[in-house]
């Protein structure tokens, strides 16, 4: 249930604070969702309500309007994949109350954690798989002496093989990376619509 203002409202006052929640969307979205309010203001005054008790009726505009930028941000990150759009639609959900810091903050954060640790992994794979293919076929005597076990840097076919399995094994989590991201990415779409729903009370 939407919060109520303590300050009664008349209809421009209200359409006012309303506009102002809506900021960042779409020109044509603002207007479509301000000129349904106009209507609902319209219909209100037919049945004989005053401006005050319809916008009372109707709840906080700062508060409906941050629920229209979430659902509609939401739902532009759904139809349109991007770190740009899933970004703006977190920062939107966040900004929906101080429990939705810990309830979605807090799960993207460690989910980003597993992905950033997944790819560092990635690179330094690839990465000591390269230094130690070109150590064993282009530069034999180096600094892998005093980090690998002696026998590998003896044998040169065993070394190579070392750093081309390495190399295939960060690019194999690398790709599975790019596919474990798009996996978090519709889930995270799932859980703000699923938050969107338990905030509205639906």
């Amino acid at each position: 249930m939407l919060l109520k203002e303590v300050i009664t409202l008349n209809k421009k006052e209200f359409l006012n604070v309303l506009k102002k929640g809506l900021s960042g969307l779409e020109k044509e979205e603002r207007k479509d969702i301000l000129l349904d309010y106009e209507i609902h203001f319209a219909e209100g005054i037919k049945q004989g309500k005053s401006e005050e008790l319809i916008c009372e009726d109707l709840g906080s505009p700062k508060e409906i309007g941050k629920l229209y930028k979430a659902n509609i941000l939401i739902d532009e990150a759904d139809k349109n994949v991007s770190t740009d759009n899933i970004l703006k639609a977190i920062m939107a959900s966040i900004g929906l109350g101080i429990f939705n810091i810990v309830l979605v903050l807090g799960p993207f954060l460690g989910l980003l954690g597993v992905v950033i640790a997944i790819f560092a992994t990635s690179i330094a794979l690839v990465t000591s798989g390269v230094v130690i293919f070109i150590d064993s076929v282009i530069i034999p005597i180096n600094f892998l002496y005093l980090y690998l076990p002696k026998y590998l840097m003896l044998n040169p076919t065993i070394s190579v093989f070392l750093g081309v399995s390495l190399v295939m094994i960060g690019v194999l989590i690398f790709v599975l990376g790019i596919f474990l991201c798009r996996w978090i990415y519709h889930l995270t779409i799932r859980y703000l619509k699923f938050n969107l729903k338990m905030i509205k009370g639906k």
